[in-house]
């Protein structure tokens, strides 16, 4: 990812040089080899930045004055979606035919049209937006839907997010700003490399910045949230093994406080497994309890973790799962070595006490 900022004087109010910038930009840049493909947005998810734009819906009530709903708008080239792999859900995508002396199109999220328009096919309605976003101060533009996707996380999960989405073609607009997104297998300095060429090869006066690898992009607004994992998954790495130890300990104090009465069982005919068996009880009962408190509580707990998490569930049952396993693992190493002392009682020895 790279943002590409037109600030010359022979961009400025002057949509037609700025468009024919962008295709070119995005045509050669394709050319590249090792690129698969390539696309245009003024706000990619994750950069940190958000453009809210109040809308009302056409043929819809209108809200009072500065309670309009927000979208969260951003200006994009036809392949925006299948750069980022992004599934097109009903309608169209944008193509050649979107251009300034034509009707205004956008393509919208599924929660804009689930909100507003639930049950209705929502491709031919429209919205309309304030110039400048303001509705009173300014001529208000028309949009009509082509398509709806889905609904991204823009931002990291569990910060606040504008609930709706929308997407405009560049080539119906005069911005100047845009992010520019190569999908490639090519190194990231390789890359920056030959696309910094390819913009000085159209405009050696463009400036360039942010250039990042999309997985440097995601890390470093992870950063945060990665170390925080990081920190509960030792301290729950060392609470386990606390744990394990602490039950090894009991295990090992029941065997020799019991060593009398395992001897005698053994004298009697008691087999190994019997013995192994006993000894395991008395390390499974109490972790078993522990879990079924744990799980009760965690399930309770979820939904303040919900908000947190994006694309899995506060609920996961292989999560749940895997938990059970894990614990389960480790009561039984736990039970083990005392188990191997129990069965290895001589009952002779024992019984000569």
């Amino acid at each position: 990812m790279a943002g590409i900022n037109l600030t010359s004087v022979k961009y400025e109010k002057d949509g037609v040089k700025t468009r024919a910038f962008w295709d070119e930009l995005v045509t050669k840049v394709r050319r590249i080899p090792g690129v698969t493909d390539a696309a245009l947005s003024t706000n990619p998810p994750l950069n940190g930045e958000h453009g809210f734009t109040p809308f009302i819906v056409d043929g819809q009530p209108r809200p009072e004055p500065d309670h309009e709903p927000v979208v969260d708008w951003q200006t994009v080239s036809s392949d925006y979606f299948r750069t980022l792999q992004i599934p097109l859900l009903q309608g169209r995508n944008f193509d050649s035919q979107d251009t300034t002396d034509k009707a205004n199109v956008i393509v919208v999220d599924a929660a804009l049209v689930n909100h507003f328009f639930p049950g209705q096919n929502p491709i031919g309605k429209s919205i309309s937006i304030g110039g400048g976003g303001n509705f009173r101060s300014a001529p208000s533009l028309h949009y009509t839907i082509v398509g709806v996707v889905p609904h991204l996380c823009h931002d990291t999960p569990g910060e606040w997010e504008v609930p709706f989405q929308a997407y405009h073609p560049y080539t119906q607009s005069d911005g100047g700003d845009e992010y520019l997104i190569i999908r490639s297998n090519l190194s990231s300095a390789s890359l920056a490399q030959s696309v910094r060429q390819t913009v000085a090869s159209i405009d050696p006066g463009v400036p360039i910045f942010d250039v990042h690898s999309y997985d440097d992009v995601i890390a470093q607004r992870f950063v945060i949230r990665r170390l925080s994992t990081l920190l509960v998954a030792l301290f729950s790495g060392a609470a386990l093994f606390l744990s394990a130890v602490g039950l090894y300990g009991i295990l090992s104090y029941f065997v020799g406080q019991k060593s009398r009465e395992i001897g005698i069982r053994l004298a009697l005919g008691a087999q190994a497994g019997n013995i192994l068996r006993l000894v395991a009880e008395q390390g499974l009962w109490p972790v078993g309890v522990g879990l079924m408190i744990g799980i009760l509580g965690g399930l309770l707990l979820a939904r303040f973790i919900n908000a947190f998490l994006y694309g899995v569930s506060a609920y996961d049952p292989i999560t749940l799962a895997l938990t059970v396993l894990v614990l389960g693992i480790a009561t039984l190493l736990a039970c083990l070595l005392p188990g191997v002392r129990a069965i290895q009682i001589s009952p002779t020895s024992v019984l000569k006490e």
